[in-house]
């Protein structure tokens, strides 16, 4: 119930009651185009918690009571679905339609919209209610425009409970409204009930944020290890590359010793012949190496070194050469067969 006890006449307007309403609990009266206009208001976001402030006055009719003849909507609020938020910028726009638009009015309460939630306070709503409209005759306003439900909330005590409150019918009702002032009053059913959609909507929206964040976490370990494996597999190229580039050297020590091998055994391969053909001309007589001249004839065949090609001399045929101003004759014989000297059958 509204408490009006520390109001004064001083302090109220002289405003008599509109004809046919009475004051219940609440003795709060609200225009009819008030209620159309936050209704209106509340429509136009059928998913998202909007809000504003009641303009009115505390006027005196042989007792107090509050009349709510204007309403500004609170622009540049934070909008969600399930909570609204006045900011700075709420509070300048709301105070400077004040006094543009309602000289002489103040704020005397606030509302805001639970689309598809229901009526009923939350905890946030009770903050809001307790630290900016703080006076106890102060109500807090809830519409769905879903439901098309609504209800006045009045402070008893330490609690924020429903009332009903009066109607003047300076216009038609919207959609579902009972006619005022005619000794009803508007009776606003309670749904809080829906507050368990509400949990639902709020349970899944987590949900979802932990699904996001485990899917961006799975892709960021993904990444990761896409990027482990490419460096691996750069360090093992570049492993690789080196492993072959030794190879290479390696084979290219082999060839330069192979070659250096080949020239040691060429050169000893010529020492070995010209040593034995050295050894056999000292078999010859003095005439015969004196009057001709010994041909020898070699044989070159495969190098040792697998795959090339090199010279491997060997004696095959020797023979000796006499000059016909001798009257010797030539002869041709075989390494093993040592050639007569010329006249030795004459001896």
């Amino acid at each position: 119930m509204a408490d009006f006890t520390s109001i004064r006449r001083e302090e109220c307007r002289a405003t008599p009651l509109p004809p046919g309403c009475s004051l219940g609990a609440s003795r709060t009266v609200i225009l009819q185009s008030v209620l159309n206009e936050i209704k209106e208001h509340g429509r136009a976001s059928m998913h998202a918690e909007v809000c504003g402030v009641l303009v009115g006055s505390l006027c005196w009719d042989g007792a107090a009571y509050l009349l709510v003849d204007g309403r500004i909507e609170g622009k540049h609020a934070t909008h969600q679905s399930g909570s609204v938020t006045f900011t700075a910028e709420t509070w300048d726009s709301i105070h400077e339609e004040l006094d543009a638009k309602h000289p002489g009015r103040v704020i005397v309460g606030w509302y805001h919209t639970h689309p598809g939630f229901g009526i009923f306070l939350s905890n946030m709503d009770a903050f809001i209610h307790e630290n900016f409209f703080s006076f106890p005759w102060q109500p807090a306003y809830v519409f769905d425009p879903q439901a098309e439900t609504d209800g006045f909330f009045f402070r008893e005590g330490n609690n924020l409970v429903q009332e009903e409150v009066a109607v003047v019918p300076d216009a038609a009702p919207l959609v579902r409204e009972p006619t005022p002032c005619t000794g009803d009053r508007i009776v606003v059913q309670d749904e809080s009930g829906r507050s368990f959609l509400r949990i639902g909507l709020v349970g899944a929206t987590v949900l979802l944020l932990l699904l996001g964040t485990i899917s961006a976490s799975s892709i960021l370990l993904l990444r990761q290890s896409r990027q482990r494996e490419r460096l691996a597999e750069e360090k093992a190229e570049r492993l690789q590359q080196t492993i072959r580039n030794q190879a290479e050297e390696l084979r290219e020590f082999q060839r330069q010793r192979e070659a250096e091998q080949a020239s040691h055994w060429l050169g000893s391969g010529f020492a070995h012949h010209l040593f034995h053909w050295w050894n056999s001309e000292r078999d010859v007589p003095a005439r015969q190496r004196a009057n001709g001249r010994k041909i020898l004839e070699f044989r070159f065949g495969e190098s040792p070194v697998p795959g090339k090609t090199a010279p491997n001399p060997s004696i095959v045929d020797e023979r000796w050469e006499w000059d016909a101003a001798e009257h010797i004759p030539v002869s041709s014989t075989r390494q093993q067969d040592k050639p007569s000297p010329p006249g030795r059958d004459d001896q």
